[in-house]
C-alpha cells in the first residue's frame, strides 16, 4: 500500500511503516523515526519554486513522464518489498488548504491517471488550522501520449532507439545516453538533454541497458559483512555498506547474492 503524507506527521512514529523522501531536502529536525530511502524520480528538481499549482503541474507531470511509469514503479515495489506500506514523505501540511499545497498530490493525481491505483494521504490526527480554499490539482490526461515505454528494438516503426545506461564507473554516478545507429547499430552518445527530448516528445523508443547496472554481492563472514560490488570488467571491489546501500535505493545497482563463509 502506498501513502503520502508529511514529515511532521506523528503517526509515523510508530514504526507501522517505510518512509521515503520525495522532497528534494531533508528535515533538519529529529522527526522520531529514521527515514528508509528517497526516490529522486519523484523529487521537483528545476521546478522547486513555482508557487502555482496550476503552473506547476504540467511541468511535473512532464518530469514524471520523461521518467516513465515503468522506472518509477520499480523503486516503489522495491520499498514495498521492506513489507511495510510505503510513505512518500514531503513538508506541506496540505489540509490547511490554500497554498500549502504540495508535490506529492500532483504525482498521486499522475500515478492514478497512469496506473488507476490511488495514493492517499496517511492519516494525521495532529491539530491544524484551515488557511485557505481545498487544493485542487489539475487532471492529468487520461491516455499517457508520453509515457516512455521500455522495450526492445522492434521494426514496426522508424523511430530511433535510445538506450539509458546506468553508470557508476570511476566513483562518479548517473544516467548516459546513446542513440542507436541505424545502418551499423552501433550505439553513439547523444547529450542527455537532446535524448530525453526526443523521448518526451515521442520521436525515440526507449531501452534501458540492465547489463550496465552493478552486481552487488554480500558476504557473511565472522559476524561482519563484506560488501563487493562487480565493475564493468567483472572484477570484485569492496565497497562500504552505506555506499553500496544507496546504489541499491537509487537504482544503480541490484542485489546479486548473498553468501555465508
Amino acid at each position: 500500500m502506498l501513502y503520502t503524507s508529511r514529515f511532521q506527521n506523528p503517526e509515523l512514529k510508530s514504526g507501522n511503516y517505510t518512509t521515503v523522501r520525495m522532497s528534494l531536502g531533508a528535515p533538519r529536525w529529529r522527526t522520531g523515526y529514521t527515514l528508509d530511502g528517497s526516490i529522486k524520480e519523484l523529487m521537483p528538481s528545476g521546478i522547486r519554486y513555482i508557487d502555482d499549482i496550476m503552473e506547476f503541474s504540467p511541468l511535473y507531470y512532464e518530469r514524471l513522464d520523461s521518467f516513465g511509469v515503468e522506472n518509477i514503479e520499480k523503486k516503489l515495489r522495491y520499498y514495498e518489498s521492506f513489507g511495510k506500506p510505503v510513505v512518500l514523505l514531503c513538508f506541506e501540511d496540505v489540509r490547511k488548504g490554500g497554498n500549502n499545497w504540495c508535490h506529492r498530490l500532483v504525482f498521486a493525481k499522475w500515478w492514478k491517471a497512469r496506473t488507476g491505483e490511488d495514493i492517499p494521504e496517511l492519516k494525521d490526527d495532529s491539530d491544524f488550522v484551515i488557511e485557505g480554499e481545498p487544493i485542487v490539482v489539475p487532471e492529468v490526461e487520461s491516455v499517457d501520449k508520453k509515457h516512455i515505454v521500455v522495450s526492445e528494438v522492434t521494426s514496426s516503426n522508424n523511430k530511433p532507439t535510445i538506450v539509458v545506461t546506468y553508470s557508476t564507473w570511476g566513483g562518479t554516478g548517473g544516467d548516459m545516453y546513446y542513440i542507436v545507429n541505424p545502418i551499423t547499430g552501433k550505439q553513439e552518445r547523444i547529450a542527455d538533454s537532446a535524448a530525453r527530448k526526443m523521448l518526451i516528445n515521442g520521436e525515440a523508443e526507449l531501452r534501458l541497458d540492465y547489463e550496465s547496472i552493478l552486481k552487488i554481492l554480500f558476504v557473511l563472514k565472522e559476524d561482519s559483512i563484506v560488501r563487493v560490488v562487480k565493475n564493468r570488467k567483472g572484477k570484485k571491489t569492496s565497497i562500504p555498506f552505506e555506499e553500496a546501500r544507496k546504489l541499491l535505493l537509487d537504482g544503480y545497482a541490484i542485489i546479486e547474492d548473498i553468501e555465508i563463509e
